[in-house]
């Protein structure tokens, strides 16, 4: 009678290492993707906060934050922290947001995002 040792011959390990290497490679790309999606929808989240404390202001003071020389305002702070919210949320890509005021409409938009989406 043959005696086999036991374990794995050197074919069976190359095709679990290529079989892995299959999967890494359908599923980097997926999660840089996916990464790169619930960022922008923490951002937009971000936003609706942002405007939804913009009409909580509006409703208390009568009227929104007023801008100096008309230009769009990066550090709104003072009108928002601590009445409104604890601290402002910040872009979780780094971007900026500012605040526009065109004529009676007020909102907040991001320097990598843009506006929210329209629903």
């Amino acid at each position: 009678m043959l005696f086999r040792e036991k374990g794995f011959t050197l074919i069976e390990i190359m095709v679990v290492v290529l079989i892995f290497g299959f999967l890494l490679a359908i599923a980097i790309p997926f999660y840089a993707t996916l990464s790169s999606s619930v960022k922008k929808n923490a951002c937009y989240a971000n936003l609706q906060v942002l405007d939804n404390t913009l009409a909580r202001y509006n409703i208390d003071k009568g009227s929104y934050p007023p801008l100096a020389d008309g230009s769009p305002l990066t550090d709104f702070e003072p009108y928002f922290v601590p009445e409104y919210l604890k601290r402002l949320p910040s872009c979780p890509q780094g971007g900026d947001y500012t605040y526009h005021l065109l004529g009676t409409n007020a909102y907040f938009s991001c320097s990598i995002h843009g506006n929210l989406p329209k629903k």
